[in-house]
């Protein structure tokens, strides 16, 4: 069949317009596809992130020359109950605001949990904080802590915040479960742990507290 000029080029801008949707379509679907598995890449990505060593924590901050890592050993923490965990500003782990160090250590034979923190002053903005500026001054060591002889459980905490950067010391310490087959500990005895763990604390946090306004 002959076509025309004219049915000639109608057919021509059909079929560049059948294209043009199929190109469109096809490209939709492409890119429809490759947001749906960005989102939920970022969906499921957190802005926290558990590392291995103390080593990539510093390693983390390396640009931030004002944050001050501690050294630890004091606290005479089981390695292999140890966990590093950084804080950044978003999902997309670019710019890091605070890190944790968690573990436990033996002290009168009992296991307490100890959690070293620091949260550079930007951490408070992007996330909140249990410690307000308005509420405590900077310059200072606080201390609180709670004993339960009911519960035979205690907990401490020591912190301070130099030039907007918070550094936190806590203590936990919960008996034994009852089918450990370890007696409970006594009230005396758990008073003692407590005076131990306290002046260890303070010593720490104190010390923590000359190194970072001497910086």
């Amino acid at each position: 069949m002959i076509l025309t000029k004219g049915e000639a080029l109608r057919r021509g801008i059909l079929i560049l317009f059948l294209a043009i949707v199929l190109i469109g379509i096809v490209f939709g679907i492409g890119f429809g596809t490759y947001m749906c598995v960005m989102n939920s890449c970022y969906k499921h990505s957190s802005p926290f992130e558990y590392l291995e060593s103390y080593a990539e924590v510093k390693s983390v901050f390396s640009r931030n020359k004002k944050v001050l890592f501690p050294d630890f050993s004091a606290l005479k923490l089981d390695e292999s109950t140890t966990d590093y965990e950084v804080t950044y500003a978003s999902h997309f782990r670019r710019k890091p605001l605070g890190y944790v160090v968690i573990g436990n250590s033996t002290i009168a034979g009992e296991t307490i949990r100890f959690r070293l923190s620091c949260e550079t002053p930007e951490y408070e903005k992007t996330w909140g904080t249990r410690l307000s500026r308005a509420q405590y001054d900077q310059d200072r060591v606080y201390n609180y802590h709670e004993l339960q002889l009911d519960t035979k459980s205690y907990s401490e905490d020591v912190f301070f915040r130099v030039d907007g950067y918070l550094y936190g010391l806590e203590a936990q310490y919960h008996h034994a479960p009852a089918d450990s087959g370890k007696p409970p500990i006594d009230n005396n005895a758990l008073i003692a742990l407590k005076d131990e763990v306290h002046e260890i604390m303070l010593d720490y946090i104190n010390a923590l507290f000359e190194e970072v306004k001497a910086k």
